[in-house]
């Protein structure tokens, strides 16, 4: 019974510490946990025709890995991004790199002809979870 008065204590002074003090460390609200963005991407790669090429039986990498090549090829090369900001060029440009990168870590071939990497955006409206696909770039295999 103690134990729980004591916990009871403690939780009280910190309370009232954390307001009286406000927004300092260790009283703080983290942004990165407290807001969110109204946006986020999504990439996959497909044939000319849409049918989508698994990831993971192609390359050596997880499917997570796209992601952290987009953030890394846009600020190599000073590319504002997020929200759908990206104009069709750079997003051409990204997936090139994305793709020169991808295919250092091939595992198998690819399927022969025309090989698509999408950008897929979902965001918020109206109330709404909506969805922007958008191809960034195309590579031929032989």
């Amino acid at each position: 019974m103690r134990s729980f008065f004591s916990a009871t204590f403690l939780g009280v002074i910190y309370l009232a510490a954390s307001l009286l003090i406000g927004e300092q460390h260790p009283f703080t609200l983290v942004p990165m946990y407290n807001s969110f963005q109204n946006y986020a991407y999504s990439f996959y790669l497909s044939d000319s025709t849409g049918t989508l090429i698994p990831f993971t039986r192609h390359f050596d990498c997880h499917n997570d890995y796209l992601s952290h090549i987009y953030g890394s090829v846009c600020d190599k090369n000073n590319i504002r991004h997020g929200n759908q900001i990206e104009t069709d060029e750079q997003l051409k440009l990204i997936g090139k790199s994305m793709m020169e990168e991808l295919n250092k870590h091939q595992r198998s071939l690819l399927p022969t002809g025309i090989i698509q990497l999408h950008r897929v955006c979902y965001f918020a409206q109206g109330g709404s979870m909506k969805e922007n696909d958008k191809m960034m770039y195309e590579q031929t295999n032989y």
